[in-house]
């Protein structure tokens, strides 16, 4: 039971991790889409930040 507390708990944990860096690079799209470029770089740079490993945070930056 422990066990199955610590997996789930460590799932979700990952799982809001990464809606952090999604929701970064959507920001900076709908920022680039306004031609707020600063701006759209500022977001894609957090995504990056928060995951360095993030393709479409490096692809659109």
């Amino acid at each position: 039971m422990r066990k199955l507390l610590l997996f789930i708990s460590l799932f979700l944990s990952v799982a809001a991790f990464a809606q952090v860096d999604r929701n970064d690079v959507r920001r900076g799209n709908r920022q680039f889409r306004k031609a707020r470029y600063g701006d759209a770089d500022i977001s894609y740079r957090k995504a990056l930040n928060a995951d360095s490993t993030s393709v479409p945070a490096a692809y659109d930056l």
